[in-house]
């Protein structure tokens, strides 16, 4: 229930600055963990699909921007499909995507 008007209505408002704040915390971890620190990289929100998923654009000053999915929950990385597909496309020689890391717990793909 909202507490401020009664209605039993979720604050759509208060939910998203919640839910950015996490995503931006696992982000800053996940960096982190990869010998990013978190101050010396932009993140950027991208416009997302119709998954779960939520993207970020990786600015640094010493290299290429890169993508980075984050997940609302823990993922078994060597079941997603994109994940397989990526590796039949690595095989092959056509420029592609490469995936450079994941998390499977927090929840997270890093790729460029």
């Amino acid at each position: 229930m909202n507490a401020a008007d009664g209605t039993g209505t979720v604050n759509v408002v208060e939910s998203a600055a919640t839910d950015a704040r996490d995503a931006r915390s696992r982000i800053d971890r996940f960096l982190a963990g990869r010998g990013v620190p978190p101050h010396e990289a932009a993140v950027v929100p991208l416009t997302g699909d119709a998954s779960d998923r939520r993207y970020f654009r990786v600015l640094t000053r010493n290299g290429p921007s890169q993508v980075l999915a984050v997940h609302p929950g823990p993922i078994a990385f060597d079941q997603l499909a994109f994940a397989n597909v990526a590796r039949l496309l690595a095989a092959m020689p056509v420029p592609a995507p490469r995936i450079l890391g994941h998390s499977d717990t927090p929840c997270r793909t890093w790729a460029t």
